[in-house]
């Protein structure tokens, strides 16, 4: 554990620490104006929590992303005393990836006892019109789509679209493709990614290694790589990840911002039996796939096979937008459908 924490919060905060018998944590105490050089100072050290207090620079954001690149796996909790959602200063810190935000500094003690946030948790930070304490309902679909246009508005962290095939051959790689050929026509820095099967070389035509390569601007592919190291390196703005044919606890286990699974056509839909009852959205090639899951609430998106192929045109980008609709920012989304 290390600690950076500005003089006026400082004794409250190492006084929770010396309470666990935690006497021995480094503390590196600042002023104000003085975190950004704290920061890089404290990355040069490997720690598995940094408590960090907002009030040692007005500005934080830009530093904690660069310290967040050099230390991936280190938690990071925030002190934010008296901050509320709306705080431009706390919500460009949460879009570096700090979802630990402790506003009232006797919450500590607890925090460093419970598992790490996550983004659901300090989206209000980023919108405060869709804070859960606010006292209504808001739903997750909202919820999501805000952070979608905060994460790509800042191109902070990349979108992460996972997709799994039902069963062997059923077009997983075209489908996925097609999806990252489409946001990257959008103007949106995309990488596709190959876990799956190996088929992406004789499609693209060119070499694929682990490297993330050119193959259409502002598209590049590579295979059977650690997709959070791609995460992490947040040069792109959408990362489409192939799983090829997998168990639906595989696909659930990306914790992805959108998990899709491809199915086979109706005649063949036994193969896709272990799928039946998972909860996440399929894309269907067979229009009688749709009819068939109408009355079973399981969303069904069509990307017909002949528009699976990353063409670009019209029709094609109306099947993708309408799947991705979810993690598009919402005025693009509407430019894309015309609605503006």
């Amino acid at each position: 554990m290390y600690a950076i924490l500005e003089k006026s919060n400082s004794s409250k905060i190492i006084q929770v620490l010396k309470n666990r018998g935690m006497d021995d944590v480094p503390v590196q105490i600042v002023g104000k104006g003085e975190g950004p050089k704290s920061l890089e100072e404290a990355a040069r050290v490997p720690t598995d929590i940094l408590i960090l207090d907002i009030e040692a620079d007005p500005s934080l954001g830009p530093a904690v992303l660069r310290y967040r690149l050099k230390r991936p796996d280190t938690r990071i909790i925030l002190i934010a005393a008296g901050k509320k959602p709306g705080d431009s200063d706390v919500a460009a810190v949460v879009q570096a990836g700090v979802y630990d935000v402790i506003t009232d500094i006797s919450a500590l003690d607890a925090v460093l006892d419970q598992p790490p946030a996550n983004l659901s948790t300090a989206a209000k930070w980023l919108d405060p019109a869709i804070s859960l304490e606010a006292g209504g309902e808001v739903s997750k679909t909202i919820i999501k789509e805000k952070i979608i246009e905060k994460k790509v508005a800042m191109s902070q962290r990349p979108v992460l679209i996972a997709v799994a095939g039902t069963a062997l051959g059923v077009g997983t790689t075209s489908a996925s493709l097609n999806l990252a050929a489409f946001l990257a026509g959008q103007k949106y820095k995309t990488v596709y990614i190959e876990a799956g099967e190996p088929s992406i070389e004789v499609i693209t035509g060119m070499e694929v290694s682990r490297e993330p390569k050119p193959f259409r601007p502002r598209f590049d592919v590579c295979r059977d790589v650690d997709y959070m190291n791609i995460v992490r390196m947040r040069k792109h703005e959408y990362i489409v990840l192939d799983l090829g044919a997998v168990e639906p606890e595989k696909l659930q286990k990306t914790d992805a911002d959108l998990m899709l699974a491809v199915l086979p056509p109706l005649s063949r839909l036994a193969r896709a039996r272990a799928w039946m009852s998972a909860k996440v959205p399929f894309i269907a090639g067979d229009e009688a796939l749709d009819a068939f899951f109408r009355d079973t609430g399981q969303d069904v998106f069509m990307l017909p096979y002949k528009h699976r192929f990353p063409s670009g045109d019209r029709k094609s980008n109306e099947y993708c937008s309408n799947i991705l609709r979810s993690i598009l920012p919402e005025k693009r989304r509407n430019k894309i459908l015309g609605f503006i």
